[in-house]
Parts: structure tokens; sequence; C-alpha cells
């Protein structure tokens, strides 16, 4: 059974595959319009979406000619209480127990 949802209830941004997408924040990343590789190598990016309603699943569907080279690849959210220590130094992304992006090995 397949369910559409419109516009206003599904919100999604081609972000970097390098940048940290939380559940309970604001996006700050800006949108990635385009992107390149040489041949041979890997090009990587993500999807992140939000919604306001509760998706029990999301899927996606690839239409490329590109298609036999294209590997999806998800990320969870995994509860986190214990994130860092109290002297932690400027470089840590979080403080506070919630939420946080993990890929899946399915």
């Amino acid at each position: 059974m397949e369910t559409t949802y419109p516009a206003d209830q599904l919100e999604t941004r081609i972000v970097s595959s390098l940048t940290k997408v939380f559940a309970d924040e604001e996006l700050q990343a800006l949108p990635q319009h385009s992107g390149s590789a040489l041949r041979g190598e890997t090009y990587s990016f993500q999807m992140a979406y939000r919604t306001n309603i509760h998706m029990r699943s999301l899927q996606v569907h690839v239409e490329s000619e590109l298609l036999p080279h294209i590997e999806l690849r998800t990320v969870e959210l995994a509860p986190a209480e214990f994130v860092n220590y109290h002297d932690a130094d400027e470089f840590v992304l979080r403080m506070t127990p919630g939420l946080y992006p993990i890929r899946s090995f399915r």
C-alpha cells in the first residue's frame, strides 16, 4: 500500500554526506544543488527529511541511468544518555542526551 503526503507535511533537503542531522534541532546546513566526481570516484550525499506527522517507514525509489552503480544507505536514530564527559573540548558537536544519528547496517 502506497501513501502519499501533501508537500507541506514532508520537507526534504539534499546536504553533504558529512553533515550531522539531529532530529531535535533545525537543520543549519545549506542545500546542496550540484556535485561532481572524477571517473572511478564515489560521490556521496544525503537527503535529510522532516515531517510533522508520524511515518512508520519511508521508501526511496531511484530512477537513473546510473542505477547499477547507485547504493542507498539509511541512517537511523539511536538513543544516547551519556554522550561526553563534562570537560570536553569545543569540537564536540553536542553535550546533551538525545537521539543521535547512526548508520544502519541492515
